[in-house]
């Protein structure tokens, strides 16, 4: 069975033989598994965005492999690979234009030529999804709701396409705590009911390392890592030479450990590092 997402030796350049020629991206190679959860990070301008949008076709390739489900994502082959990949991008609410969210979230769907029974069908079903009650927000202006009302019915636009594949660029930048917890609530739950496959592009490592199965680290347009998350930060060095920041619980363990308290593990969520604590506190009075 191929893998949700392979890239193979993956390069591209903006403004190539002109005086603005920059290399984004060098002889990218990993691939996704179906039903992975799995993260991207890198600082700005490591390269996140371009490589995203080669999922899609958004950019053209110069040079390597995309595939998805085993398809090259190539011209002839762009509508089928567009149905399985679904892209949030950053405030995806700044690209609402229609006049009610119904019309937003059918626009997709009507440019597949759907019937009008099926795009019924799948507005609703997409804002179900995405916890927007259809009789309630189905005829209201996308521009008169909540900020977290607005993402939400962006997403339901991207879900009403059903992909299999989501992508999701910084999904819960700019949104209060409150907010945060709910849109990353409702990533794990699409991921269960709707889109097994989930690439997750985030500035949050806290986030990464609480959700995802393996995070892919970029630096300068080159892959510096890929792995499990505990693996990927236990190597403190790379990820500051990176320009990330470790996960709280990863930060506050390398203190603990610069004072003299060592521990057998990495711990990557706060959670586990006040067990670890707590399983060190037992031992010493034992």
């Amino acid at each position: 069975m191929p893998a949700a997402v392979e890239i193979t030796n993956l390069s591209y350049t903006y403004s190539k033989k002109t005086p603005y020629e920059k290399k984004a991206l060098e002889g990218i190679c990993f691939s996704v598994e179906k039903g992975e959860f799995f993260g991207i990070v890198g600082s700005t301008g490591s390269g996140k965005s371009t490589l995203i949008s080669h999922l899609n076709g958004l950019l053209k390739k110069q040079q390597g492999s995309v595939k998805i489900n085993g398809l090259e994502v190539e011209k002839k082959n762009l509508k089928a690979v567009r149905s399985m990949v679904g892209m949030v991008f950053q405030y995806p609410e700044c690209q609402l234009f229609e006049e009610t969210v119904y019309k937003d979230v059918a626009f997709g769907p009507k440019n597949l030529r759907l019937q009008k029974d099926e795009i019924d069908l799948r507005v609703k079903e997409a804002l179900n999804l995405v916890g927007l009650d259809f009789d309630k927000y189905a005829e209201r202006s996308p521009f008169e709701l909540s900020g977290g009302e607005k993402r939400r019915a962006a997403i339901a636009g991207v879900l009403a396409m059903r992909p299999e594949i989501l992508v999701l660029d910084e999904v819960a930048a700019g949104l209060d705590p409150e907010g945060k917890k709910d849109i990353l609530a409702l990533v794990k739950r699409l991921q269960k009911t709707m889109c097994p496959t989930v690439i997750f592009i985030s500035h949050n490592m806290d986030d990464v390392a609480s959700l995802c199965d393996r995070v892919a680290v970029l630096n300068d347009g080159r892959l510096l890592t890929v792995g499990e998350p505990r693996a990927v930060f236990s190597d403190a060095k790379a990820i500051i030479e990176a320009g990330l920041e470790l996960p709280t619980a990863t930060l506050i363990q390398k203190k603990l450990e610069n004072k003299g308290i060592n521990f057998s593990k990495t711990a990557i969520k706060i959670e586990e590092l006040a067990q670890m604590l707590l399983e060190r506190r037992a031992n010493s009075v034992s």
